[in-house]
């Protein structure tokens, strides 16, 4: 590191410590005297919420990058806005430019580059006092999705939180990506891609119609309830548990667990399975490392 970098991260460790100094004494006073500083957080109003109409934008493509947090997305919306809950001044970044709308949070006080990221979006004593009030609070994103707004593409990724995605019937792509956390889906019809990574936790799909489903889970279970044209699904342990509202004996079929069994409608196939002679493009493909796959066709819905 350059040793002028060294010395403005040095000068942005004591900015923020007088800060956070500051803050305390000018709150005790003001408190002393009876005035409010700054909006205290309220646990009943639902903690400190920054909302953002988008509808006017034409926003094609909502990105969420966030270190901590619940992310919630959900279709059927009246307007198209999007919810920051519990997240500081100066601690996020948030754009909507050229139809694309940003949100990132992947700063916190743990190391000296984020340090200097607060003091750059230094905004006043509220920033250091926000910081204070609502950094042990729980983050929340919502995103609201309008059928007179729709988005062509959703991308989420999250390193530690769940994320729910409901009720959207927009011809979107939907890219999810969990570092440790669980997924529910639910609602969706979309002739478009669902595309999942998840590290740690489980994958909840119900009630969907999805052209493509795309799932990638280092540790944790697949529960799906639903119609795919096509599923490609790699789990290193863990089980695929599938209720086809397609007939499985209509689709190519590529399955494979090491360690563990394979069950179609009620038979068991051991550890492979494999159809290609189907005439048809449609397949589902599934490699399991250590767990079981289970797929049972369903009365189609009506």
């Amino acid at each position: 590191m350059k040793p002028t970098s060294v010395i403005f991260l040095i000068v942005s460790v004591f900015l923020v410590i007088g800060g956070f100094a500051t803050a305390g004494v000018a709150k005790q006073l003001a408190a002393s005297e009876g005035i409010v500083l700054t909006d205290e957080i309220s646990e009943e109003a639902g903690g400190y919420i920054y909302s953002y109409e988008y509808g006017k934008d034409s926003i094609g493509r909502i990105t969420v990058n966030v270190k901590e947090a619940d992310v919630n997305i959900i279709g059927g919306a009246e307007k198209a806005y999007v919810e920051l809950v519990n997240f500081p001044e100066g601690m996020y970044e948030f754009s909507s430019s050229n139809r694309i709308l940003s949100i990132k949070n992947n700063t916190d006080l743990s190391d000296l580059s984020n340090i200097a990221n607060l003091a750059m979006n230094f905004r006043g004593l509220r920033s250091f006092v926000g910081y204070l009030n609502m950094r042990s609070l729980p983050k929340t994103v919502n995103i609201y999705i309008s059928g007179a707004n729709p988005v062509k593409i959703v991308d989420c990724q999250i390193q530690s939180g769940n994320v729910t995605l409901k009720n959207c019937d927009a011809p979107a792509d939907y890219n999810i990506s969990i570092g440790e956390g669980n997924l529910s889906v639910s609602g969706i019809d979309t002739k478009s891609a669902l595309n999942v990574t998840v590290g740690n936790g489980n994958a909840d799909i119900s009630k969907c119609d999805i052209s493509k489903l795309a799932v990638k889970v280092e540790k944790g279970t697949v529960t799906a309830e639903a119609m795919f044209d096509t599923v490609e699904a790699k789990i290193g342990k863990g089980d695929f548990n599938y209720n086809s509202y397609g007939s499985v004996g209509l689709t190519k079929l590529a399955l494979f667990s090491s360690i563990g069994n394979i069950t179609l409608d009620g038979v068991k196939h051991g550890g492979y399975f494999e159809s290609s002679d189907i005439p048809t493009d449609n397949i589902i493909d599934i490699d399991i490392g250590e767990g079981d796959i289970n797929i049972v066709t369903m009365v189609p819905r009506g």
